[in-house]
């Protein structure tokens, strides 16, 4: 197929082929680094520093009652 109007320079794309475009994506491939490693375990959200400092200060307080 001839593009006579098409300058020589000039960029052109190959054509949309959905299936393979899709198929053969960089994202839809699995490799072997794909499976060997799982994610990390969730850690339980820390409280904020400002939040640890108080709570210890009311257990300090806290204790100054008992004998």
């Amino acid at each position: 197929m001839m593009h006579s109007h098409i300058r020589g320079d000039a960029a052109f794309a190959r054509p949309f082929h959905a299936i393979r475009d899709i198929e053969f994506a960089p994202d839809n491939i699995l490799t072997g680094a794909s499976f060997a490693s799982s994610p990390p375990p969730a850690l339980p959200p820390q409280p904020p520093l400002l939040q640890k400092g108080l709570d210890r200060v009311v257990e300090i307080l806290l204790q100054e009652g008992k004998p």
